[in-house]
């Protein structure tokens, strides 16, 4: 929590990471509608699924190793960085002139995505009090609710009215503004310790998300559910990540320490947000 901070630098702090997560939202569920268009000017119709997969994957493996190195060197750097490498990923997707340079650049959004959404939930848990952080996070989940909703829309008129590749442009303005309500007014100190970063942890975290990721967006699909493809995939991501498991029982700074699962709330949480997702 800011230390000494008034409520008027909070809430400004906090309409930043509002601007953030509505631009990470609307970056993840405003492509849908236009995908039909995307595929018949750019190709790649049998794979048509990639262009939210990548997203997805990206965002699923590097949300715990953004979560863990801005624990070490400080949130500011690493939620502007977000800002960056999502407009980056935007404008490459914008420009895309084949399917598999936009499959790519939607990696490079997903990431930033990771970034924004990850780090959003993290400075508000150090910018406002336990006592009132469950409603400032109902009006982050309102604000996704609405994009949710208003996303598909959007894209669909966007695309109809100019262009497809508008969907990638229209976040950019917005995306240039609400880093500086974090660089300007997040003062929490930060002291930077020499920690031993376990980059076992993050590549096996990563493998072996992408092998069950992958495999459970190609199940009938690409592949079916039975074919040896399906099954390598499952079985390697089991066992890369038993391996992950594993080791964080023995390091130092583990990505996800062990011990949190035996807290009966944040497992049920986890449980719970795993289901209804």
């Amino acid at each position: 929590m800011v230390k000494g901070g008034t409520s008027n630098r909070r809430n400004v702090i906090f309409t930043g990471l509002m601007l953030g997560m509505l631009i990470a939202a609307t970056s993840q569920t405003i492509v849908s509608p236009a995908m039909p268009v995307i595929v018949a000017e750019l190709g790649g119709i049998e794979h048509y699924s990639w262009v939210a997969t990548s997203a997805l994957l990206a965002l699923a493996v590097s949300v715990p190793v953004v979560g863990k190195l801005s624990d070490i060197y400080g949130r500011r750097g690493f939620y502007t960085g977000g800002h960056v490498i999502l407009m980056l990923g935007s404008i490459l997707a914008g420009m895309a002139q084949g399917f598999w340079w936009l499959v790519g650049a939607r990696a490079i959004q997903g990431l930033g995505m990771s970034t924004l959404h990850t780090l959003s939930l993290t400075i508000l848990g150090d910018i406002v009090s336990p006592r009132e952080r469950g409603k400032y996070m109902g009006y982050m989940g309102g604000v996704f609710g609405l994009v949710s909703i208003a996303g598909p829309l959007g894209g669909g008129w966007l695309t109809e009215a100019f262009s497809w590749r508008w969907l990638f442009y229209i976040n950019l303005p917005i995306a240039l503004v609400a880093p500086t309500f974090i660089v300007l007014f997040f003062r929490l100190p930060h002291i930077l310790r020499r920690r031993s970063v376990d980059y076992v942890d993050f590549v096996t975290l990563g493998l072996g998300l992408t092998a069950v990721l992958l495999a459970t967006s190609w199940g009938g699909t690409q592949y079916p559910w039975g074919s040896w493809q399906i099954i390598y995939l499952y079985m390697a991501g089991a066992v890369i990540l038993v391996g992950f498991v594993i080791n964080e029982g023995h390091v130092e700074e583990p990505v996800l320490p062990l011990r949190l699962w035996k807290n009966p709330i944040f497992t049920l949480s986890n449980v719970s947000n795993m289901t209804v997702t």
